[in-house]
């Protein structure tokens, strides 16, 4: 975690930042930590520091220190095994470390001892001694290894979501960039407002990193020319500032940006918004080509629907009868209705019975606690779409991972900000919106039009339109997207052997697996008679053939072809996969592909999928 007292934090003046060498610090005691800090500072080093050795680690591998310095007991996990593998590994063996450690650990484990160029401290740590041993490891150092460049890389198609981050400092850039390694983005960057908007132009970005402190233009103005492009207007704009004060955030929502982050910034807490807002964009991005490739029937019945659209409905779930009255008032002008509960139990109730859009969770309730509230409404198909924002006073970073990992969507921590919690119920309640559109009755007015009838998957000449514009998209943004077409094997014999009736069944179950195996964003339709297809928005090759391989695993597994008498037939399919654009960039080329994908799975052996990239020399 990068403490407040960091230098990146201060927008320093590059000048006076010439590096005595960056360092990275791994130490989660704040006494000691306070005290490298000065010694470091003393010395003008850049600095880094990370509670733990897993955070600690992709810092060094993605910013290459001139020294690292690392405490041996650590809590979350024991520092000995990364001094271990810094000085094992070959990318990292000639970066110098200092491991500080109990004067007992010295005693007990050979591996902290001085070896080469590294050291060991015992601690309590002397100041004078710490400074002596610093000196010693940078000053020989000289000029610093280069570092990882961050030329842009390569635009050409790809599946990766593209995260463009603006920031006039360079280190900067590096360690937003290094927080969202792991994340497998492609990284677009720029130092200056202008250079910013020149990149999206030519390279739309799905998410953009925004410091508000810049020269030339700063980032309101840049937001504020971003939103106002139709072009651009859509892109997520997440503002970064070390500026505070509410009037700042207020500052930034005016000009249009969609969310704000406030450094010191934690890599959990960025990797979350990012994803967010990445999958706001592309829940927007699939309404509107639903809606440009809807046939214009019924135009005024949809109006009329869309016109009498119902209030969106936020329920604060939060036992402190002061917590919960501030956060009644912070949104007492909204355009939403509020209401409040004080326990578990509670909130479960009130969302099996209100059509509630989003939750303030409070995590220490009474009885069932946040956690388990969580758990619960993100495993039910009727609440799972709720959205969810984990309300805390632990600031405790593993309760928002163990957030994340059961579904929620965001996380605040009290005592809240009124600016940021708006921000936050504006940009999930607008998802919700959008993920609502994808199963309202927008789409049952035109269900004649756009579905087949049996199976309720959407018809053959609506999956023709809506592939048309969705290769368009595709090719304009620079993503890729994956075609599944697939063929029940066998199925003639279905029909024969058990009838039409049970055909008919087996059709309808097998929709029902493909619709339950792919993601919200997707497109699933019946292609004709036992044929279906699947559109996967923004799939490359093995994330496609895994969605694949799930259903055809679920079909031949949970679909079964029985009769009255208890006659059975095994059930499978053949699926082909093919990619716009690699395989073509015209609707007929790719469906054409896809085809003979589908055709050579049933000649291999029938039950199985062929993807076109495995088959490319």
């Amino acid at each position: 975690m990068i403490r407040g007292d960091h230098p990146l934090n201060q927008k320093p003046v590059k000048d006076v930042l010439h590096p005595h060498g960056l360092v990275v610090v791994i130490e989660n005691n704040t006494t000691d930590l306070i005290l490298i800090t000065r010694v470091l500072r003393s010395r003008c080093c850049q600095m880094l520091t990370a509670q733990n050795a897993d955070d600690g680690l992709m810092l060094i591998e993605n910013m290459t220190p001139d020294l690292v310095i690392v405490n041996t007991g650590l809590t979350v996990r024991d520092g000995i095994p990364l001094i271990e593998t810094l000085r094992t590994h070959p990318n990292l063996v000639d970066i110098r470390t200092i491991a500080l450690a109990a004067p007992e650990a010295l005693s007990q484990d050979g591996n902290i001892d001085d070896k080469g160029d590294n050291r060991c401290i015992a601690k309590p740590l002397d100041p004078d001694n710490l400074d002596a041993v610093i000196a010693d490891m940078l000053s020989d150092q000289g000029r610093a290894p280069a570092k990882p460049s961050l030329a842009n890389p390569s635009l050409g198609p790809s599946t990766r979501a593209r995260v463009l981050i603006v920031d006039d400092e360079v280190m900067n850039l590096k360690l937003f960039k290094a927080y969202l390694s792991s994340e497998n983005y492609e990284i677009l960057t720029a130092e200056n407002g202008h250079d910013a908007i020149a990149v999206i132009n030519q390279h739309p970005p799905d998410v953009i990193l925004l410091d508000v402190m810049m020269p030339g233009i700063d980032g309101f103005e840049v937001t504020r020319r971003l939103k106002q492009n139709a072009a651009t207007a859509s892109i997520p704009i997440i503002l970064v500032t070390a500026l505070s004060g509410q009037g700042n955030k207020t500052l930034g929502l005016d000009a249009g940006a969609d969310e704000f982050l406030t450094k010191p910034i934690q890599r959990a807490e960025l990797v979350a918004r990012v994803r967010s807002m990445l999958r706001l964009k592309r829940f927007e991005e699939q309404i509107r080509g639903r809606q440009l490739s809807e046939p214009q029937l019924e135009r005024p019945a949809i109006c009329s629907l869309e016109t009498h659209e119902r209030i969106p409905l936020v329920l604060i779930a939060e036992d402190n009868d002061s917590d919960a009255l501030l956060v009644l008032k912070q949104l007492e002008y909204e355009p939403y209705s509020i209401k409040r509960v004080s326990t578990g139990e509670a909130a479960i109730r009130e969302v099996l019975n209100e059509p509630v859009d989003l939750v303030l969770l409070d995590l220490l309730l009474p009885g069932i606690d946040g956690f388990e509230v969580c758990r619960r409404l993100k495993g039910d198909d009727r609440t799972c779409n709720i959205q969810i924002v984990m309300m805390t006073s632990l600031r405790d970073l593993d309760c928002r991972i163990q957030g994340a990992e059961l579904g929620t969507d965001d996380y605040l921590v009290k005592p809240v900000d009124a600016c940021e919690l708006k921000a936050r119920v504006n940009a999930l309640l607008k998802k919700k919106h959008y993920i609502d559109k994808l199963h309202n009755r927008y789409e049952n007015v035109l269900n004649r039009a756009l579905n087949d009838d049996l199976t309720g998957l959407f018809n053959h000449g609506y999956f023709k339109r809506f592939l048309a514009l969705e290769t368009k998209r595709a090719l304009r943004q620079k993503h890729l997207i994956a075609l599944l077409l697939m063929d029940l094997d066998n199925f003639k014999q279905i029909n024969d052997t058990l009838g039409h009736l049970t055909g008919d069944r087996i059709l309808v179950q097998v929709a029902k697996k493909i619709r339950e195996n792919i993601r919200e964003i997707d497109f699933a339709a019946r292609y004709g008679g036992e044929e279906f297809a699947v559109i996967l928005p923004y799939t490359g090759g093995q994330d496609a053939k895994s969605i694949a391989e799930r259903i055809r695993s679920a079909i031949h597994k949970e679909v079964i072809a029985r009769n009255r008498d208890g006659t059975t037939l095994p059930v499978s399919a053949s699926i082909g996969v093919a990619f716009c654009p690699n395989d073509g960039i015209e609707l007929e080329d790719l469906i054409r592909h896809a085809d003979e994908m589908m055709y050579l799975a049933k000649q291999c052996g029938k039950n199985q999928v062929c993807v076109s990239s495995d088959f490319k020399g």
